[in-house]
């Protein structure tokens, strides 16, 4: 899956990219990180992952509210 941004979120994004780099070699069922950079002449950010079936966990994680 690719993920672009506009340029002006580089230091987010990239934050973003770190932790997923850090949680890469742990036992979780996630997306694996493939690249990170800039492209569109400077004014876009990327992250490249790979794509796993599922549920976003933004979305997943409130449902559990009444199961913990």
């Amino acid at each position: 899956m690719l993920r672009t941004s506009d340029i002006s979120q580089y230091d987010q994004k990239k934050r973003e990219y770190e932790a997923i780099l850090l949680l890469e070699d742990k036992d979780i069922l996630m997306s694996r990180p493939l690249q990170f950079g800039v492209c569109n002449a400077g004014q876009t950010v990327y992250f490249l992952i790979d794509w796993i079936d599922g549920e976003d966990a933004q979305e997943a994680i409130p449902s559990l509210d009444g199961l913990l």
